[in-house]
């Protein structure tokens, strides 16, 4: 039998379902199906933006459900699931498990952020230590393409449900989480500063590790700053 061990947490308190944080079969005998159906109806129940997925949320249940009955594999389930996430677009809500084709997590997987100005998706901020660091990129260029595709098929990529009407929020979100891309993919971007087009190929979008858990130091003699090297997780960060 096939399974999968995944963990769903929102922006409420909504991690005490049955099947959640169990290992989930994904064979014929329904229960993945299950698991499914009763994430369609915490988010309808207890998510806390529920109101920005309402008018497709049906849909994109009916669509998981269906992909559910299929006899999957572990990789094919963590699909689904991918998928069903996407459309909330929400980075406070993540599977607790991924591989290799996975999409990485945004922000804090991403070393770029794009923002619409001006009717075109343009750099906002470049994450330091990372590939787009290094590369020649500026604040403000303009994003051309990712992987040969333009902006407006890469928010195609990730919004799967609700395309009638696609709000500014979610496709910047869209875009954002496919600069990202998946763990296993080459990252290409195409960029536009004036007349000039750029061609990066950019790697791993991870900053090299911190020298410390955290750092800090004083502005001013009242002011004080402390920053967590994404160190929240680590227990030592407490000492």
């Amino acid at each position: 039998m096939k399974k999968i061990l995944f963990t769903l947490c929102l922006v409420v308190s909504a991690c005490a379902v049955e099947d959640v944080g169990r290992p989930i079969d994904t064979g014929p005998d329904g229960k993945f199906v299950k698991a499914v159906s009763q994430f369609c109806a915490l988010v309808e129940m207890r998510y806390a933006y529920f109101d920005n997925v309402s008018d497709y949320w049906n849909q994109s249940c009916d669509r998981a459900e269906l992909e559910a009955r299929a006899d999957r594999s572990s990789s094919q389930a963590l699909d689904v699931l991918e998928r069903l996430i996407d459309d909330l677009y929400d980075p406070h809500v993540n599977l607790n498990t991924n591989d290799v084709t996975s999409p990485r997590l945004i922000p804090s997987g991403a070393d770029l952020a794009f923002r619409k100005v001006d009717g075109a998706y343009r750099v906002a901020a470049i994450r330091p230590l990372t590939s787009a660091a290094e590369a020649n990129i500026e604040v403000g260029d303009q994003l051309v393409s990712f992987n040969q595709s333009t902006p407006e098929q890469m928010i195609l990529e990730r919004v799967h449900s609700g395309r009638k009407y696609i709000s500014e929020e979610r496709k910047s979100w869209a875009i954002n989480a496919e600069i990202g891309e998946r763990y296993n993919e080459p990252r290409q971007i195409v960029l536009l500063r004036g007349e000039r087009e750029f061609v990066h190929d950019l790697g791993d979008p991870q900053p090299s590790a911190p020298d410390s858990l955290l750092s800090f130091r004083k502005l001013n003699n009242s002011l004080g700053y402390i920053r967590f090297n994404n160190s929240l997780g680590a227990t030592q960060t407490v000492d």
